[in-house]
């Protein structure tokens, strides 16, 4: 990170600073895995303490049938990362 400190002016506005928490740093040993991972589809959400999910579903160009299908995965995910006793 401090060797991005001479670039940050450029990539923070625009919003493409590496985050480490969002694992887009990473090791050079591990570069093509991750590399092939991002580009699988992994998205990244966030939650607030009242239980608001925020995520980019897709682009205004991506059709009825590709959006329904984002937001299914989207509500396996996260059935699937939910715990147990929450809700109860």
């Amino acid at each position: 990170m401090p060797n991005l400190s001479a670039i940050a002016r450029l990539l923070g506005p625009k919003g493409l600073m590496p985050n480490p928490k969002l694992n887009t740093i990473q090791p050079k040993e591990n570069i093509l895995e991750t590399l092939a991972s991002q580009m699988s589809g992994i998205s990244n959400y966030r939650t607030d303490k009242s239980g608001i999910v925020r995520v980019a579903l897709g682009k205004a160009s991506f059709g009825i049938d590709k959006l329904s299908d984002n937001v299914r995965e989207l509500m396996n995910e996260i059935q699937a990362v939910k715990p147990e006793n929450f809700g109860k």
